[in-house]
């Protein structure tokens, strides 16, 4: 039996920007500061990892790319917003 995985996006504000994209990599896997593809084709990436014990300044955006937002809502995928 063969179990279908939907395909998920996350929202993540990359390094250096202060608006969320979406990506389908998930970010905690890649490298801090490493390239991020987003759903919008811009330049990206990683956030870096918040230390421990503080609040990531991502937490406090909530304005995503609507060109991100676009490809997202056409494929009907699912998403979850990410914080470093």
């Amino acid at each position: 039996m063969t179990r279908m995985f939907p395909q998920v996006v996350w929202w993540v504000v990359p390094a250096g920007q202060s608006l969320r994209h979406a990506t389908r990599q998930e970010p905690g896997a890649q490298m801090d500061g490493g390239p991020l593809a987003v759903l919008c084709g811009a330049e990206a990436k990683v956030p870096f990892t918040t230390p421990a014990g503080t609040t990531p300044r991502s937490v406090g955006v909530w304005h995503r790319c609507r060109d991100c937002e676009a490809v997202e809502l056409s494929s009907e995928l699912r998403h979850h917003d990410w914080d470093s």
